[in-house]
C-alpha cells in the first residue's frame, strides 16, 4: 500500500545486483504469473513478464518472453472457475476452457491462436496482437473509413465461417474482443469467454456492459446458434462506422428486444444503402431474419462501394514504396511457377519476409476462389494466405522455415484444398 517505499526498495535491489523489474506492479504481476506456471522440474523459470496488458473481471493478460517458443507472448491468467469444486462457475470455467482450446486447434489466420494452455492453473498462452485492440482504436481514434471497415467485416466473417464450420459460437463479438497484429489484419479473440458471464450475470459489472453487442435470443435466454455472433458483429460494424453502438440505453434490453436499429446512413457520411441493408439484416430481432451463414453476410459486405478502398490501396502501396528500407535485402528469385514467378521479399509493413508470386495474368474469378478456400483452411500444415493485391496479380504467402521450400501451384489444389492426383 506504500507505493514509493516500494520503488525505493525495488532500485536498493537493483542497485544490489539484482534482477527486478522497474516497478512494483510489474513484479506482482511477473510472481503472479510465475506461481500459476511453476515449473514440475528444475525450477527454470519459462516466462518473464514486461508488464500488464489490461484486467478484467475475470482475469488478467501479461506481455511476456517465453522462453520456451523465444517470442513474445500474452499471458491471460484467469481468476475465476479454475477451482475444484462442481459449482457452475466451475461448469462456466471448464466450457471456456473446451471452447477456447478447439478455436486455438483452428489454426485461422483471422483468429488468435492459442499456442499452450495451462488449464488446471488458469493459465492461457495467446499470440501476441501488437496493434491491440478496436475498442481502443475507436476510443483513440474514432470510426474506422469505410474502407477499413470493409476490411475489418470480410476479416472478421472469415474467422466466423472457419468457427461456426467446427461448430463454435463465440457468443462474445465485441469491440474488446477484436484485436489487430503488427499489419493491422483482425483477429478475433476470446472464444468462449461469454461463457464466463454464465455464473456471474448479477455480480459483475463485465454483464452489463457486454449486453450492448448482445443478440436478443441472448437476453432473453433462448437457444442459441451462429447467427448471435452475426447480431454481435452488426452491432460492431455499427459502432466502427458511426463512432457509437446502435442502442444507446438507458434501457439497453429493451432496445435489444424490441427497438429498430437507426440508419447507419444518418449517422455516417459515406455509408450507402447497401451498408444500411446489410447492417439492417444483421440486426434484425428474430434470428432467421438475419444472414443465413458468415459467408452469406461476406457476400453482402463485398458488395459495399469499393472507391475509397481504391484510394486506401494505392495510398498504402506509396507507404511501403517510401518507408522502404535502404538497408532491406533485394528479392531472392526462386523461379518460374505455372503461371508467373516466385521470390522471397522482405515486407516492411511486417518487418519478416515473406513469399511472393507475381503471375504473368491476373487471377481469374475461379482462381480467386480457390485462394481464398485456401487462406481460410488455417490448417497448421497448410502454407498461410497472406494476402492478394488488388490488380490480383501478386499473392503473398507465409515462408515456411525449414531445409528447402516446398511450393504448389494455387491451380492444382482441388475443391478441397488438396493436391490434385
Amino acid at each position: 500500500g506504500h507505493r514509493g517505499a516500494a520503488v525505493e526498495a525495488l532500485g536498493r535491489l537493483r542497485r544490489d545486483g539484482l534482477e527486478v523489474p522497474e516497478t512494483p506492479e510489474a513484479l506482482v504481476a511477473q510472481e503472479l504469473v510465475a506461481d500459476a506456471a511453476a515449473p514440475a522440474g528444475d525450477g527454470a523459470r519459462r516466462f518473464h513478464v514486461r508488464r500488464a496488458l489490461g484486467a478484467g473481471a475475470t482475469g488478467r493478460v501479461f506481455l511476456a518472453d517465453d522462453t520456451l517458443l523465444g517470442q513474445p507472448v500474452a499471458l491471460k491468467l484467469l481468476q475465476a472457475g479454475a477451482g475444484d469444486d462442481a459449482s457452475a462457475e466451475r461448469q462456466a470455467y471448464l466450457r471456456y476452457v473446451r471452447e477456447a482450446e478447439a478455436a486455438g486447434r483452428l489454426r485461422h489466420p483471422n483468429i488468435v491462436a492459442l499456442l499452450d494452455a495451462d488449464p488446471a492453473r488458469g493459465l492461457f498462452v495467446l499470440e501476441l496482437m501488437a496493434g491491440g485492440t478496436l475498442a481502443e482504436r475507436l476510443a483513440t481514434d474514432g470510426p474506422l473509413s469505410l474502407a477499413h471497415a470493409r476490411r475489418l467485416a470480410l476479416d472478421l466473417l472469415a474467422a466466423l465461417g472457419a468457427a461456426h464450420d467446427r461448430g463454435i459460437v463465440h457468443r462474445d463479438v465485441k469491440p474488446a474482443n477484436i484485436f489487430f497484429d503488427a499489419a493491422g489484419n483482425a483477429k478475433l479473440g476470446d472464444f468462449g469467454a461469454a461463457h464466463l458471464a454464465d455464473f456471474g450475470q448479477t455480480q459483475t459489472g463485465g454483464f452489463l456492459g457486454t449486453v450492448a453487442y448482445m443478440s436478443p435470443e441472448q437476453i432473453s435466454a433462448s437457444p442459441i446458434g451462429f447467427a448471435a455472433d452475426l447480431y454481435g458483429l452488426g452491432v460492431t460494424l455499427f459502432e466502427a462506422l458511426a463512432g457509437r453502438p446502435p442502442f444507446l440505453g438507458p434501457d439497453l434490453v429493451g432496445q435489444h428486444l424490441a427497438e429498430a436499429p437507426p440508419a447507419i446512413g444518418s449517422l455516417r457520411e459515406g455509408a450507402t444503402n447497401a451498408h444500411d441493408e446489410t447492417l439492417a439484416r444483421a440486426l434484425a430481432k428474430a434470428p432467421a431474419d438475419r444472414f443465413g451463414s458468415a459467408s452469406d453476410m461476406a457476400a453482402a459486405v463485398a458488395a459495399w462501394p469499393t472507391e475509397e478502398i481504391a484510394r486506401t490501396v494505392r495510398a498504402e502501396r506509396a507507404a511501403i514504396a517510401t518507408a522502404t528500407d535502404d538497408d532491406a535485402p533485394a528479392d531472392r528469385d526462386l523461379g518460374a511457377t505455372s503461371g508467373g514467378r516466385l521470390s522471397v521479399r522482405w515486407d516492411p509493413r511486417t518487418a519478416r519476409d515473406v513469399l511472393v508470386e507475381v503471375r504473368d495474368e491476373p487471377l481469374d474469378d475461379a482462381a480467386l476462389d480457390e485462394i481464398r478456400r485456401l487462406a481460410a483452411l488455417g490448417a497448421p500444415d497448410v502454407q498461410r494466405v497472406l494476402r492478394v493485391s488488388a490488380d490480383r496479380r501478386q499473392i503473398w504467402y507465409e515462408v515456411v522455415e525449414g531445409d528447402g521450400i516446398t511450393r504448389v501451384a494455387p491451380e492444382v489444389l482441388t475443391a478441397d484444398g488438396g493436391p490434385s492426383p
